[in-house]
């Protein structure tokens, strides 16, 4: 019964935010909004909280409470979030027009585009506005003025002298107050970068007699804040109407290649007191989102809250976990020391308690530490971490409505310039510590900070001084609820470690103000300000890269069609690379639009099948965008260490196979006597030719280094978590030669088109005519030259006349062969209705995995001939649409037996019903709306995989 009672005065001893805020996490609205009315009692001026209030509200639909809640939130405070919120509440009620009314007050806020697209929904009306905070007194420049812009305003009187890429200057003076100073504000495409004042000398304006000598402002414009090719900068006096805009030009921020992170070991390090609620939630976001192979080490600094060491019991058993208990209360320095010393080797990071981590936290905490070899520590950025917060340097950052910490952290990666400022200090809430720091420096002072609060900056200065960095990663965002294990002690731990680091360290504060005020800590705010606005408007799409070698074929266009029907889902990027020019560009609205490219200097060469040039900037561009999955279409051309490097980006891997590249680089299998061997090499030694490199760039492939080639393709295999071709023939020749591929994760997916309409083209055969048959495709040997070359020759008779429509490798020199061409496949029916075929031909000499011309003269109505090689052979078995010819035939019994099919009106009639068969049903059904959908699967099945073995805290 004692420990009982002792045990709920424990309970009933945790705060009333506290409580809201776990009852929020749970879900359980009745009694969030019973805790945060009870801690509101205490803290009526708590506007964020009013905020959460309303949130809980509105999820019992207490409505009118909810809206209550909200407008006390408003008149508390000037943040445009309680506004927003009580927008879309009265939306939702169906009071439109107070909805629109609120809207409207965003208009000249950097939520402008959220407040205009609902204003558009609401009235069916285009709102024009001007930039944020600048309705009534807008100096309205050309573009481009780079004589500034001037303000006559009624009271203030400002004038933007110079705006450029560096910074921005003028002067502000109240006409009222000639020697007044006051707060200016200077705004980016809407958004408050930065805030100074008319402070600065000028003794033109003196001279003049419109100050008294002050009244100049500057503001410092780090590189890669203007990266879009035209912005809008406004200066204006806070808390009025007044202020001058102009347009700046910018430039793209030129791509940074950068530093691999080192294959280290690292210890995440967490001290436990009490605040078991925020210790739950920090063990699951650790376990759910630490992706980077980690050791973690809790422990407990004797708790007074049993439900802690029960806990830790249950955690004990995930791997690479270790839990240890500290026998007395040693504090939070000694704790993080043991934790220190525990980890051996091993870099570490403290994280505290209830800290809530993200997506990839510990990868980016890595790459920001490797791109300089003297940095001693990382600090994540933060909702609730002081100066380490973001957008917001005071208070707390809340989301917005319906917006995870997981999507906000993505945006807010994905916004980031990594630019990873210098700083004096770290912040103990979530460092990365270098082990050869640790060993330089030594552990934290646990003498003079036994409680905390000082002991990471003290360590950071120590640093400092011996000729460490220590910096914030700007790409990693972790939440943080924020000193729960200390309570009252707060402050007096605060002004003590204050007190102490001032002594040591004479250069302390003048170190901090300048910090304060870094322009790069100011950017890196900034972009989480845009980051912020962007999930409000929209939530992130998950990232998908495609990689393809050739720009011409089928495999390019089919991936345009997949990329197309997976864009409203997924943000779509594209790598390609010719062996030099690499480029990397992402679809938008429909179109491909190049945002990086590299020439190599060291090509991709062929028997290494590498670059370490290319790998470079690979890892680079796929670590610096954080794509979630990296489907190759084709690695032709590309670094065979591609698969690896997309793993360790982080991303789920997908290979495609859409020809035998990957068992030989003749990539049709077609032997020196271009016979079609299906993996397996034919008798003889002849020299089989590659296909996209010259004749002599490889080893003698026959019987010999093609099995070095597969051994090769083989190992960059074991990266990919998914695998997929188009056919079951395709997929069983590629087991053959590479029997390490999991068959379990090896899909087919056929491919889908999207036609406008289907069509009946194909003409009737009468008596005195010869048979039009029409080849489409780039025709070279492998898709059948020879063949009808050879055709043409013995048919003196005129019986039968060639259409080939596509480019050809070389003319052929007969009557009975006519060239149209290469064509669009969009006008593929517009050129066919003026050939008039009776029949399609496929004369491909190799088993092709797919075979996009079958399905084009489909399409049309025009059945086909082609050879027996299982992927279109089995096509046109399985609908009737066409006729499978013998392989090996002579060009007699070829020609015979084209004349015995093609040449009867009674089975042409019945091959054309077939090829209607199949536009109505397969040709119909087999959309790239259905083809995207398999490859989501595909890719979800893939992502579940990368996660499950990636998790290092997962059985």
């Amino acid at each position: 019964m004692l420990k009982r009672t002792l045990r709920l005065s424990r309970l009933s001893r945790r705060s009333p935010l506290s409580s809201g805020n776990k009852s929020r996490d749970l879900k359980d609205w009745r009694k969030a909004v019973s805790y945060y009315a009870q801690h509101l009692v205490e803290n009526p001026t708590d506007w964020p909280i009013w905020v959460q209030h309303g949130h809980a509200l509105k999820e019992i639909d207490e409505l009118e409470k909810a809206s209550q809640s909200y407008s006390v939130a408003i008149q508390l405070s000037s943040d445009h979030d309680p506004i927003l919120h009580q927008a879309f509440l009265l939306k939702r009620m169906g009071r439109e027009d107070e909805s629109i009314a609120e809207f409207k007050k965003l208009i000249d806020s950097p939520l402008m585009d959220v407040a205009a697209a609902q204003i558009r929904e609401l009235t069916g009306a285009t709102i024009e506005y001007a930039p944020p905070m600048v309705p009534a007194f807008v100096a309205k420049p050309k573009p481009r003025n780079r004589r500034g812009a001037l303000l006559d305003h009624p009271i203030y009187e400002i004038r933007i002298e110079t705006a450029d890429r560096g910074r921005v200057q003028g002067w502000a003076v109240s006409k009222d107050q000639p020697g007044a100073e006051f707060a200016l504000s200077l705004k980016i495409d809407g958004g408050e970068f930065a805030r100074s004042t008319n402070g600065r000398n000028r003794g033109d304006l003196l001279r003049a007699g419109k100050s008294s000598g002050l009244g100049g402002f500057q503001f410092l414009l780090p590189a890669g804040l203007l990266n879009r090719s035209r912005h809008v900068v406004s200066v204006s006096v806070v808390g009025t109407d007044a202020a001058v805009s102009m347009d700046v030009d910018g430039q793209p921020t030129p791509f940074r290649v950068s530093a691999s992170p080192a294959e280290t070991a690292v210890a995440v390090v967490v001290p436990i007191y009490n605040a078991f609620e925020d210790l739950e939630v920090c063990l699951e976001k650790l376990r759910s989102h630490t992706t980077a192979p980690a050791h973690l080490i809790l422990i407990d600094d004797c708790s007074t809250d049993p439900r802690i060491s029960a806990y830790l019991e249950g955690v004990a058993d995930w791997p690479n976990v270790e839990v240890l208990t500290n026998p007395t209360n040693l504090g939070f320095t000694r704790t993080v020391n043991r934790g220190i010393e525990v980890a051996g080797d091993m870099d570490v990071v403290i994280l505290n308690s209830d800290a809530r981590v993200t997506p990839r936290w510990l990868e980016s905490l890595k790459q920001a530490v490797a791109s300089d070899e003297r940095i001693a520590t990382a600090t994540a950025m933060s909702d609730r971490a002081g100066v380490f917060s973001a957008p917001n340097k005071t208070g707390i950052n809340p989301l917005p409505e319906g917006v995870t910490e997981e999507e906000f952290a993505v945006a807010f990666r994905r916004r980031s310039d990594a630019l990873y400022p210098s700083v004096p200090t770290g912040n103990g809430f979530c460092m990365y510590i270098r082990r050869t720091a640790l060993k330089d420096v030594g552990l934290l002072d646990a003498e003079a900070f036994p409680r905390g609060y000082g002991e990471e900056n003290d360590f950071c200065m120590r640093a400092l001084r011996s000729g460490w960095r220590n910096i914030i990663d700007d790409r990693t965002y972790v939440f943080h609820e924020r000193n729960k294990s200390f309570g009252s002690e707060k402050e007096s731990l605060i002004k003590q470690g204050r007190e102490i680091l001032d002594r040591r360290y004479p250069e302390y504060s003048k170190l901090i103000r300048i910090f304060h005020d870094s322009p790069l800590l100011n950017l890196s705010r900034f972009r989480a300000a845009q980051a912020l606005f962007d999930v409000a408007d929209k939530r992130p799409r998950p990232r998908a890269l495609f990689v393809v070698a050739t720009e011409t074929g089928g495999t390019p266009q089919t991936n345009r069609d997949l990329m197309r029907a997976l864009n409203e889902a997924w943000e779509c990027w594209l790598l390609r690379c010719d062996k030099i020019h690499m480029t990397l560009s992402q679809l938008v609205d429909g179109n491909l639009v190049e945002i990086y490219s590299h020439t190599l200097q060291e090509p991709i060469e062929p028997v290494t099948f590498s670059s370490f040039e290319y790998d470079n900037i690979a890892r680079s561009w796929l670590n610096d965008l954080s794509f979630d999955i990296v489907h190759i279409r084709h690695l032709a051309w590309h670094s065979i260490n591609l698969p690896k490097i997309a793993g360790k980006s982080g991303a789920a891997t997908i290979m495609s196979f859409h020809d035998y590249h990957v068992l030989c680089p003749t990539v049709k299998l077609l032997d020196n006597e271009m016979r079609y061997c299906a993996g397996s090499c034919t008798a003889g030694d002849g020299h089989c030719k590659p296909e996209l490199w010259e004749k002599d760039a490889f080893p003698h492939l026959k019987h010999s280094w093609v099995y070095e080639w597969r051994a090769r393709y083989s190992r960059a295999l074991e990266d990919c978590d998914a695998f997929i071709t188009t056919s079951e023939s395709t997929r069983a020749t590629i087991r053959r030669g590479l029997p390490r591929i999991d068959h379990q994760r090896f899909s087919i997916i056929p491919h889908g088109r999207d036609f406008p309409y289907f069509g009946d083209l194909a003409s009737t055969l009468s008596d005195d005519e010869p048979i039009r048959i029409l080849v489409p495709g780039n025709i070279n040997q492998a898709k059948g030259l020879d063949v009808i070359e050879a055709l043409a020759k013995l048919d003196v008779d005129r019986k039968l006349e060639f259409h080939v429509l596509g480019n050809i490798q070389r003319e052929i020199s007969s009557p009975n062969v006519v060239f149209h061409g290469r064509y669009n496949r969009e006008e593929f029916s517009e050129k066919v209705s003026v050939i008039r075929p009776h029949v399609g031909a496929i004369f491909s000499i190799w088993d092709e995995t797919w075979c996009h011309t079958l399905t084009e003269l489909w399409s049309v109505g025009i059945p086909a001939l082609t050879f027996d090689y299982s992927t279109v052979a089995g096509r046109v078995r399985r609908s009737g649409a066409g006729w499978v010819l013998k392989n090996e035939s002579s060009t007699d019994l070829l020609y015979a037996e084209i004349l015995s099919r093609a040449g009867k009106d009674d089975q042409m009639k019945i091959k054309r019903a077939a090829v209607q068969r199949w536009q109505r049903g397969e040709g119909a059904r087999e959309s790239t709306e259905l083809m995207a959908q398999r490859y989501e699967a595909v890719y979800r099945t893939a992502l579940e995989r990368r996660s499950r073995l990636s998790r290092p805290f997962f059985h």
